[in-house]
């Protein structure tokens, strides 16, 4: 094999013997159709699309104005007003299993070669079987939501649920501002249910009962309204759910589909907060 070969060339050379000399001993791993199905739809038209209509959705609700030549200095395709920016969210839920059996979440999955009639080896995990789910996120002032935990109980009914404090010792406070004139303390927050996910129940109360309160002034008129740009799952678009807090002055974007790894800030952050939690 010639040394000047780029790796590509050595990665086809193998692959092209494997399938030619061996190829009754190998299987490949199976298309991952998920990702194909988003690398389709992150196409040029479809993220400038969404983006154009981001960038409506400002201008109307009144967090921003059409940039002109004057504004010189400004960044981006608007200029926002005073104290706009501590008003738009983006949150985002991840698995926070501890267990580390969950698999590769996202990305791209690599082609393997393996063969059948061998057994694979094991893997080492802390089978705590607990996989809660975490919600995180921030404002585009970069200052952070106060985190969220999504738990697990066997309980039917609320008087039957038990919780562990030993977890509150570790939940830390966040300090931010958001809507106040000042900066305040907000506590972590907890929620039990069956799944330990957020159905579309969890998903209002979350909004109701610890977004809103970030912005007590929040009002259906310009200036006083905030943003929250969150995936478009399901249990997001429940259109009852969206009326209610557009009335109330929250207003929940959706980012462009089947893209959250592309164009949901929050998403690409959870890789370095798991990475430190499995350190620790």
């Amino acid at each position: 094999m010639p040394a000047a070969c780029a790796p590509e060339k050595h990665e086809m050379i193998l692959s092209k013997k494997l399938k030619s000399n061996a190829a009754h001993h190998f299987e490949v791993n199976s298309q991952n159709f998920q990702e194909a199905r988003r690398l389709q739809w992150t196409m040029h038209a479809n993220l400038k699309g969404w983006f154009e209509q981001f960038k409506s959705t400002l201008i109307d609700l009144g967090f921003a104005r059409e940039k002109t030549a004057d504004d010189v200095e400004a960044e981006g395709a608007v200029v926002f007003f005073p104290n706009q920016k501590r008003r738009m969210l983006n949150l985002d839920e991840t698995d926070g299993t501890l267990d580390n059996t969950s698999g590769k979440w996202g990305g791209w999955k690599p082609m393997v070669f393996c063969a059948p009639d061998a057994g694979g080896g094991g893997t080492q995990a802390n089978k705590s079987s607990h996989s809660p789910t975490v919600i995180c996120g921030s404002n585009t002032k970069v200052e952070a939501l106060p985190v969220h935990f999504q738990l697990k109980t066997s309980a039917k009914t609320q008087d039957r649920e038990r919780f562990n404090v030993e977890f509150l010792a570790h939940a830390h406070n966040m300090p931010v501002q958001f809507g106040h004139d000042e900066v305040k303390t907000f506590p972590c927050s907890c929620g039990l249910n069956e799944n330990d996910g957020m159905n579309a129940e969890e998903v209002e109360n979350h909004f109701h009962k610890r977004i809103l309160p970030l912005c007590p002034d929040i009002e259906d008129v310009p200036r006083k309204r905030a943003i929250a740009k969150a995936d478009s799952g399901p249990k997001r678009m429940c259109l009852p759910v969206l009326a209610t807090l557009q009335l109330k002055g929250l207003c929940v974007v959706p980012g462009l589909p089947n893209s959250t790894s592309k164009t949901q800030e929050t998403n690409q952050n959870y890789g370095p907060l798991k990475t430190h939690c499995s350190a620790e």
